[in-house]
């Protein structure tokens, strides 16, 4: 999946790449994050060893392979957390540690990393990047709505861009505004395909045009699309 994504990346011949990850880079750090969990992972790929996995793809893959890549941008999941349960850590440690690696690794790239919300202006475009399974400060899971009303611009276009549950799909489309659910790399495991949060492995191209972003939804099919 990540080779086909680089291709695709590298095709498009952009002279400079922002590369946007919405959380959840990993499945879980004590393999408990469900009740079956751990029937899932591959073996001993949790604690300290599934950090350094994802250390070692992010930069044997993706930074090494994408050409004229400037910044990366992150925010925390709910499965980046170092503990069972997700209300005892609101801070995604496990993905700030991430990050503070990267960051170190690779001081020529700009990397902006929040574990709640990034905003960020391109051109005329605002972006509102948030994983989408954070409840505070909002009772219940923050909408695109509440989001562009927290963080969104009179002046711009204000595009909101989640993740989380393993689906792509258009939330709100108006003239000044838009909530994208991007698609998931990792299409889920048991527990998401049972809950009906599976689909196409994939990611999001956007590039302004005349002020407005120009999406397009490239999907990668795979073995790990087809949930047993």
């Amino acid at each position: 999946l990540m080779d086909k994504l680089i291709d695709s990346v590298n095709k498009e011949n952009s002279s400079e790449v922002t590369l946007v990850m919405a959380g959840d880079f990993i499945e879980s750090w004590a393999g408990l994050n469900h009740a079956d969990t751990w029937k899932s992972i591959e073996a001993g790929k949790f604690g300290a060893e599934v950090v350094k996995s994802v250390v070692d793809i992010v930069m044997d893959k993706l930074i090494s392979n994408i050409h004229n890549l400037k910044r990366i941008v992150g925010v925390g999941g709910n499965h980046d957390r170092g503990t069972n349960d997700a209300k005892k850590d609101a801070m995604a440690e496990v993905a700030s540690v991430i990050f503070y690696i990267l960051e170190k690794i690779y001081p020529e790239i700009e990397f902006i990393y929040d574990p709640f919300c990034v905003v960020k202006d391109f051109g005329n475009i605002r972006y509102i990047i948030q994983h989408g399974y954070h409840r505070a400060p909002y009772k219940g899971k923050p909408s695109g709505e509440s989001l562009i009303n927290d963080y969104g611009s009179q002046d711009k276009f204000n595009l909101v861009l989640t993740g989380d549950k393993h689906t792509r799909g258009i939330i709100i489309d108006a003239w000044n505004r838009r909530h994208v659910k991007i698609p998931p790399m990792f299409t889920g495991n048991r527990y998401s395909a049972r809950e009906g949060f599976s689909s196409m492995s994939g990611c999001l191209f956007i590039r302004e045009d005349n002020g407005l972003p120009r999406i397009t939804d490239v999907s990668f099919y795979s073995k790990l699309n087809e949930n047993k």
